[in-house]
């Protein structure tokens, strides 16, 4: 399905909508996209006015940190995270996510702060897209745990045709 989206950014974008929606249905889907959005905007109008007082911050300061508050408020931050990290890779900015006094923030160097705001924005963009995916899967009705399932038998699949040069190798070992 990644290649659906052309990264794995969108793919986790859509993975995170349907665990959303399969756990709460239709209508907590389109709540939470429409809550990631909201986040989103709000966290692009923080950067675009650090951005507007003249970006002395980003000439005097090395770093900047940005707060994931607003993230954390909706289901499965860390899967948000790891799609957020996956975007900002894509655009090569250097980040990290840091714990300080019970809060959550976006580290990341300050000249990238461009960058920063133009992956939120991608991410921004792709919502409803990935909305109305995860809705059609959803009205087919394959359970998370039918999938979660596929995915095991599939890793087990891979992991076994893995291990087979290496069952040779001994077997081989041991005839000799």
């Amino acid at each position: 399905m990644a290649t659906d989206f052309g990264d794995e950014s969108g793919e986790k974008l859509f993975d995170w909508m349907l665990r959303v929606g399969q756990e709460a249905g239709q209508e907590a889907l389109a709540k939470s996209a429409e809550g990631l959005a909201e986040a989103i905007r709000s966290t692009c109008a923080s950067i675009e006015k650090s951005e507007g007082s003249g970006g002395a911050a980003a000439k005097t300061t090395e770093w900047a940190k940005l707060s994931m508050r607003e993230f954390e408020d909706l289901p499965e931050y860390e899967t948000l995270a790891d799609m957020i990290s996956s975007q900002l890779k894509k655009e090569g900015v250097e980040h990290a996510f840091a714990n300080e006094g019970g809060k959550r923030f976006l580290v990341f160097k300050a000249k990238e702060t461009p960058s920063v705001a133009r992956a939120f924005r991608r991410i921004e963009e792709s919502i409803p897209e990935a909305c109305e995916r995860a809705k059609g899967v959803l009205a087919k009705g394959e359970p998370l745990k039918e999938r979660a399932a596929r995915a095991r038998a599939a890793a087990e699949q891979i992991a076994q045709k893995a291990d087979k040069p290496r069952e040779i190798e001994i077997a081989q070992a041991r005839a000799k």
